[in-house]
């Protein structure tokens, strides 16, 4: 070769040595000696500043950047490299991969300047790579042009989608037509192409000024692409298949460059199949696309800390910096999972509320229909109003005169038990710890419990199995107030429309859902002989919704055995589905809800009426759908006198120290004190109660002139004074916070 007849063996050349990077603002750029394409590969790697280039001191040596797929880790070929002052080139170690973009780009009479990663950053150097990372967007936005590099096209048949595209677009509109099936599978297979799912890429293209695609000697400008865009994607949903790689060639350099207005919680979101190799690239990779100066990237030594510990930084400083952000936390945290989840990697011990970005989301029912809760703009601004308040933020305050600790508890009654507002949580989190408040309306006092837990085992799956599993439910649906049967019909129909399944009308006659779910659940509990073939298929679905998913009846956490409602009698009762690895101790937590009258998805009362089998009317704002957290309580069981005591509270202090009774969701009489402390397990999504549909025996009443109810019962709007009563009781008595859970 050349080089070895030239200067001898390559394998007497010294290593290619780095120099240190003069400041945190130069780079290094390649300057690719000219060749013919079999000539060997020579060039100087020179340091260059990119100001130098805006204020015309030196334009001359402007660069362009390569985006690209390292492939396999093959260093078995050499980059000579020519450095002032020595009479001897020394080399790098590159991939086959790299040896061929750079014969492909080089020029055969001019020096090309070049900004390629695996050459101009030391790769053996964290700490400059770390800097370096975070300078990505800046380096791609002031090269002159991308050059996006796709491989040989030996290879595979990228010449002829190249090919394709200019064809395609070239056509006016009365001479376009659908490319045949060849040519469309030839589509499918370009944009399946590893680097359009590799993560860097987004800010790569986003943020450059021109780019060119490269198939071994073919390139094309990517504007022909984008001119095509419209042809290709008609052609791809005509086969039903959807081009991830096209949609982010959309999303980054379309018209709309969708990018411009994400936040960088959007683009965790939105790109979460893209992929790299670095867990904590997944946070890196995006931050060039931020503005200048965004309040969105936080200081941190990127080069040591470990990723658990930058997805942990990250949320925290989402969570606190305003509302809308933390309830995307707690979305991102339903759907990616939490770190402490992944069992697989190692890890420092982290809080189990920190999503784990490294992989992609999972589909949650909260995904499509009814669960896809999503909070209004007036919702908004009151909880923005409610956040600055001076009782949100949690504080367990202790006062020696036992009046004015009363007073406080009182003016905590009068806040979080009267508030008639659409607000269902409120969120904050220090260090380690999220805080989870909530106004009583949404969940009482504790929370909520399992008393009744079904799900399908692995092996079973005919509708026979389901019948037998939704047993316990019979005395529900058949004789118990029709507002339950309602939200057991209605939680099962939004499961298998968020699940997507095809046994269910589509979205234009959803009114029909509830009735045909209660008919085959009512048909296959009465018996096999009036069973219809319909109702099979209806039940097999919800088999494959209890085999994924464990349906659960939950109760209020109750915190004394005063005024509790007589047994089989829960007015609050919720139903929802689930993670299944919950235990009965488990606590829900609700986060968001919302009316049924805002639910295209179920029937509207007059719609109920005629299918109900005439069991008399029923009002769907009655219930309402809710998104619920699960938490496993860690917090040590005390007595109350033992708390007591812990927190300060003397008996000299609190009249009555002596240990209370407290029912659990089962009924069964404890002296534990309701937790307030647990680390998350799951979402999970149900039909509740709205407070619109509380109806409190009359003797409960406290005098509150409420709506007169049937059965000599009174309809009370968010049951007030009820709740304030039960408020008061339960901090007298020394037991835990209520309405507040901290997430660990």
């Amino acid at each position: 070769m050349q080089d070895q007849a030239q200067f001898g063996p390559t394998s007497n050349l010294d290593q290619y040595q780095y120099e240190a990077l003069s400041c945190t603002d130069t780079l290094r750029i390649i300057a690719l000696e000219p060749g013919d394409f079999v000539s060997p590969l020579r060039c100087s790697i020179i340091q260059y500043m990119p100001n130098d280039e805006l204020t015309g001191i030196d334009n001359s040596r402007h660069y362009s950047a390569v985006s690209y797929c390292w492939g396999p880790a093959d260093f078995s070929r050499r980059l000579l490299c020519v450095s002032q002052g020595k009479d001897e080139p020394s080399y790098l170690n590159i991939t086959p991969n790299v040896d061929s973009i750079l014969r492909h780009l080089r020029k055969k009479h001019k020096a090309t300047y070049l900004w390629l990663d695996a050459v101009c950053l030391n790769q053996k150097d964290d700490i400059e790579k770390a800097t370096q990372i975070l300078r990505m967007g800046d380096i791609y936005r002031l090269a002159r042009k991308v050059h996006i590099w796709l491989g040989d096209d030996q290879l595979d048949d990228s010449a002829k989608a190249l090919a394709l595209f200019r064809r395609l677009s070239i056509r006016t509109s009365k001479e376009s037509e659908i490319p045949d099936q060849t040519d469309v599978a030839c589509l499918v297979r370009f944009f399946e192409k590893f680097w359009f799912y590799r993560r860097w890429v987004i800010q790569e293209i986003a943020l450059a000024q021109k780019i060119t695609l490269h198939c071994g000697h073919y390139s094309l400008d990517l504007s022909w692409v984008m001119t095509a865009r419209e042809t290709i994607d008609h052609s791809f949903s005509l086969i039903g298949h959807s081009a991830y790689g096209l949609d982010i060639l959309s999303t980054t350099i379309g018209r709309t460059q969708a990018w411009k207005g994400m936040s960088l919680l959007d683009m965790l979101w939105r790109f979460h199949q893209s992929e790299c190799t670095e867990y904590k690239d997944r946070i890196t990779s995006l931050l060039g696309l931020l503005p200048a100066g965004s309040n969105q990237i936080i200081p941190l030594n990127y080069a040591k800390i470990h990723w658990a510990e930058m997805y942990h930084q990250y949320a925290l400083h989402f969570i606190n910096q305003d509302i809308r952000t933390a309830d995307t936390i707690l979305i991102h945290l339903f759907d990616f999972g939490a770190v402490t989840m992944d069992a697989t990697t190692p890890r420092p011990e982290c809080p189990s509320w920190v999503p784990n970005w490294s992989g992609q989301r999972g589909r949650q029912l909260r995904d499509m229909g009814s669960f896809n809760v999503q909070v209004s703009k007036e919702t908004m601004a009151e909880r923005e109003t409610i956040q600055a308040d001076r009782y949100v933020k949690y504080t367990e305050v202790s006062f020696e005169n036992r009046k004015k600790q009363r007073k406080r508890w009182e003016s905590e009654a009068e806040y979080f038990c009267s508030r008639n507002c659409c607000i269902s949580t409120l969120i904050s989190a220090n260090k380690n710890r999220l805080t989870i408040r909530w106004f009583v309306g949404a969940g009482g006092l504790y929370g909520w419990q399992s008393n009744l837990t079904l799900k399908l085992t692995a092996d079973q799956s005919s509708w026979q199995d389901v019948i037998e599993t939704l047993k316990p439910l019979r005395a529900t649906l058949f004789h118990d107030d029709k507002r339950s049967s309602f939200r057991i019909y209605a939680l099962l129909a939004a499961g298998l429309r968020s699940k997507n399944s095809l046994i269910l009308p589509p979205a234009s006659t959803a009114t029909q859902s509830v009735p045909l779910i209660q008919a085959a659940i009512e048909n296959g509990l009465r018996g096999a002989h009036i069973i219809q073939d319909s109702d099979v298929q209806i039940l097999e679905e919800i088999g494959k919704l209890l085999k994924e998913y464990a349906f659960f009846r939950l109760s209020h956490i109750n915190a004394e055995d005063i005024d509790r409602p007589k047994p089989g009698l829960d007015l609050f009762a919720s139903y929802c589905l689930g993670p299944r690895n919950i235990n009965e101790t488990d606590v829900f937590i609700p986060l968001y809800y919302r009316d049924f009258s805002d639910d295209v998805s179920f029937a509207s009362p007059h719609d109920l009426d005629r299918h109900m089998h005439q069991r008399g009317t029923l009002n769907s704002l009655d219930s309402r759908v809710e998104t619920m957290m699960c938490v496993r309580p860690t917090s040590s069981i005390t007595t109350f006198r033992e708390r007591t005591e812990q927190e300060g509270h003397g008996s000299d202090r609190l009249a009555n120290s002596t240990p209370k009774v407290f029912v659990n969701a089962a009924g069964q009489s404890t002296h534990s004190v309701p937790p307030r402390e647990g680390r998350f397990i799951g979402p999970a999504f149900g039909v509740a109660s709205s407070a619109n549909g509380w109806v409190v025996p009359k003797a409960h009443s406290l005098h509150h002139q409420g709506d007169t109810h049937a059965e000599g019962k009174t309809r009370i709007p968010w049951t007030w004074n009820y709740w304030r009563k039960r408020y008061i009781n339960a901090r007298e008595r020394g037991m835990a916070c209520p309405l507040v859970m901290h997430i660990i």
